[in-house]
């Protein structure tokens, strides 16, 4: 059973208050990644990074910005859904493993409109900041120069859009 904290151990009470909070903003720097790329905010994506940070083969919030720059406009939409995440704090540093799955929308080579599905997995370095928790480098367990692990991906033949409401004024 789970030690239940009570008054008499404040000690005990602030350093898991420190915990919970380190993990909540560990979720919100891996969250505010995501909702860049999503948003095709490249300067919002790169954010999470330490200005030297790594992200497989890119070096620097730079480097990952600029990328992205030229990366996401290729895409239609983008969205990410945040799986689970194993994370781990020791003082002013932590680790944080963590599973998506990512979905796109755009054309492929042939210019057909596909909708692309991918099981993925980060795992990151994080050093708490001025700024706030950032990533100091980001690899995957399996292809550490890409920056991120890729399981499974599904490209699928794009449709359009239904809703109950737009159908009923065609």
């Amino acid at each position: 059973m789970a030690q239940k904290l009570s008054v008499d151990d404040l000690a005990g009470l602030v350093k898991e208050v420190q915990l919970l909070k380190d993990k909540a903003e560990i979720r919100e720097t891996l969250t505010r990644y995501w909702f860049g790329v999503d948003r095709r905010e490249p300067a919002v994506a790169a954010s999470v990074m330490t200005p030297d940070g790594h992200y497989g083969n890119l070096h620097g919030r730079e480097e990952l910005e600029r990328l992205m720059q030229r990366a996401l406009p290729g895409y239609e939409c983008l969205q990410h859904c945040f799986a689970s995440s194993e994370i781990e704090v020791d003082g002013d540093t932590a680790t944080a493993d963590t599973m998506a799955v990512g979905f796109a929308l755009g054309d492929n080579a042939d210019g057909e409109r596909r909708v692309f599905a991918r099981g993925l997995r980060y795992v990151d370095t994080l050093v708490r900041t001025e700024e706030g928790w950032r990533i100091t480098e980001r690899v995957g367990s399996d292809d550490r120069e890409v920056g991120h692990d890729t399981f499974w991906q599904f490209e699928g033949v794009a449709t359009d859009i239904w809703h109950p409401k737009v159908a009923d004024q065609a």
